[in-house]
């Protein structure tokens, strides 16, 4: 299935489970340029399987606070599962650490996914998202990388314009 296709089924997702009417292009916005920046960072780290944090993270935090996580709208966090090919997870589900950092392990992951919402002004949009990933190191197996997106929208489509790291371990 093509990703385009996984955007649409994403959409309409969104659209009947939670309230979203058809036409509102905000709930689009924030879906495709959210999925766009996820796709940023899918580039500096693949990996399957992907998990995807269901909470937001505040934008431009690195590394992410996560005790002042919000709740993401279910049916959005649905939708950019599907459109990422991915599956949602408590980030204590997936980051596991039974005996402090260096014990670190991400659970049936091999990338983690936490985003802010998208902050849209006119064609452009910037989303931060962090990636927990396996690092190879015994001194502190899982890394993590924060990025600022800036994206820019052509037609219904949004371009990652800029890239700004804001953290890497």
């Amino acid at each position: 299935m093509s990703s385009a296709h996984r955007i649409c089924i994403a959409l309409l997702l969104c659209v009947f489970s939670s309230g979203y009417d058809a036409v509102s292009a905000q709930a689009s916005d924030d879906l495709a340029a959210t999925v766009a920046a996820a796709k940023g960072m899918l580039k500096r780290h693949s990996g399957l399987p992907l998990k995807l944090n269901p909470m937001l993270m505040m934008a431009r935090q690195a590394p992410p606070d996560l005790a002042s996580q919000q709740p993401r709208l279910g049916a959005l966090s649905t939708a950019l599962s599907t459109s990422l090919n991915a599956t949602l997870d408590e980030v204590d589900a997936v980051l596991l650490c039974p005996a402090g950092p260096r014990t670190c392990r991400l659970n049936g992951a091999s990338v983690y996914l936490s985003m802010s919402n998208p902050t849209i002004l006119g064609d452009t949009a910037s989303v931060t998202v962090t990636a927990l990933f396996n690092s190879g190191s015994k001194r502190q197996p899982v890394g993590y990388e924060t990025v600022e997106f800036t994206l820019l929208r052509s037609g219904r489509i949004w371009k990652v314009l800029k890239q700004v790291q804001l953290g890497i371990s």
